[in-house]
């Protein structure tokens, strides 16, 4: 997740970081690393927080990963899935997630 579009989509929606922090339960700290770049793989459970709390879906976090090479793509599909499977779900939703993740892997490798 590219922590630049967090920031743009938080300052369009008018929210300081402190607001997002409450609306979230994330720590300012922590948000800041995710903005700033310092922290870039953040889990499922706070990717889908910080989407809810600015009311856009994940994929819209997730369409900004800036990939270099399909390995790379490949790595952090499996580990979001990964993450993805610690967290409560139904069955359903894992395999929508899912889904969408690979498909926004087909889009960004025919977009390079």
């Amino acid at each position: 997740m590219e922590g630049n579009r967090v920031r743009e989509i938080r300052e369009q929606k008018g929210l300081s970081l402190n607001k997002l922090a409450k609306i979230t339960g994330i720590s300012k700290s922590y948000l800041s690393f995710i903005e700033r770049g310092k922290q870039t793989n953040p889990s499922v459970t706070i990717v889908k927080k910080i989407a809810n709390a600015l009311e856009i879906p994940m994929n819209e976090l997730l369409y900004e990963l800036k990939v270099r090479n399909k390995d790379s793509i490949d790595e952090k599909i499996h580990n979001v899935i990964h993450e993805l499977s610690k967290i409560e779900i139904s069955e359903k939703e894992f395999t929508q997630f899912k889904n969408m993740l690979y498909s926004i892997k087909e889009e960004v490798e025919n977009s390079v």
